[in-house]
């Protein structure tokens, strides 16, 4: 018997509002606001290490607008597994490294495990009902790592694929730059307008079920102080209106600009197909999809 279609958007969801999470704490001019978005009016927080809990929203604002600002902090994601509990709530677990640099130069590093309870307000908004940090290990690190933008590029690849999968095609017009260029695998001229690419999410819908993304890589690399590039390896699979399902790999390449938004924006958009795509199935497979949309040709098993 076939397994039922694994979605993934509700874990890309979780996973934008971890990295929103930490890079919070990694910006000394953050808007304390901002975490409303990302945690529930009844949030516990509850720190094993510093044995203190903060219960409530009211607690969190407080506590969290009396951060010092003359420290830095970083959060490197090592580890992080989702398992849904009940239809609109998850239990995460996040291994991380964090660093802690005082304003004179004095470093600290630990292993760190998260434990958070995800809520869903619907499958692409997410938000932590509690979080648990545990203390794992002290680590010897000789260098304070800047992971700010690693984390808001993060925030902005989990937040679009969870967007793109469920055809949310609304939620794409604030992750658009504004000469931003579009390119699908069988684009032969890129999109340069949220209409254009609405359309494209529109069309693509009415080919496709269900879609998932799975993460086989990604890096992040800086261009200036407001760019970024991003290469990411994924596994894409699709079930088609038919009922056949798709499955391909395809590399992403993006240039994105943080200009201190929700979120970063996308400038250029570059999706390449690496292995072609083919039916997972025995059934032979006619008038299939791309992922992009786009009419593949008839071909039989």
């Amino acid at each position: 018997m076939q397994q039922p279609f694994q979605e993934t958007a509700k874990t890309h969801a979780a996973r934008a509002i971890a990295h929103r999470w930490y890079a919070f704490y990694e910006n000394n001019h953050q808007n304390a606001e901002d975490l409303k978005e990302i945690l529930t009016e009844d949030i516990s927080l509850i720190n094993k290490g510093r044995n203190s809990t903060i219960a409530g929203w009211q607690e969190a604002l407080l506590r969290l607008n009396d951060l010092p600002k003359d420290e830095r902090n970083s959060h490197r994601i090592e580890k992080f597994f989702i398992e849904a509990t009940g239809n609109s709530k998850s239990e995460a677990k996040l291994d991380i490294i964090y660093q802690n640099q005082k304003s004179d130069g004095t470093l600290v590093s630990y292993n760190l495990h998260y434990d958070a309870t995800v809520v869903y307000e619907n499958i692409t908004t997410a938000k932590f009902n509690e979080i648990i940090i545990t203390p794992m290990s002290a680590l010897e690190e000789p260098l304070f790592i800047n992971a700010y933008r690693e984390n808001r590029v993060s925030a902005l690849f989990y937040r679009w694929l969870s967007l793109f999968e469920t055809f949310q095609e609304d939620g794409f017009e604030e992750l658009l730059a504004e000469n931003v260029q579009l390119h699908g695998t069988a684009s032969k001229q890129p999109m340069t307008t949220f209409s254009a690419w609405k359309q494209y999410i529109q069309q693509f819908a009415k080919q496709i079920n269900k879609s998932s993304h799975t993460v086989e890589s990604l890096t992040i690399t800086p261009i200036d102080e407001s760019h970024s590039s991003v290469t990411a390896d994924l596994i894409w699979q699709g079930l088609l209106t038919n009922g056949t399902r798709m499955i391909s790999k395809t590399r992403h390449e993006w240039k994105v600009i943080d200009t201190g938004k929700r979120y970063p924006q996308m400038v250029e958009y570059r999706v390449h197909q690496v292995e072609a795509y083919r039916s997972t199935s025995s059934d032979e497979v006619r008038g299939s999809v791309r992922a992009d949309g786009a009419h593949a040709e008839e071909h039989g098993v």
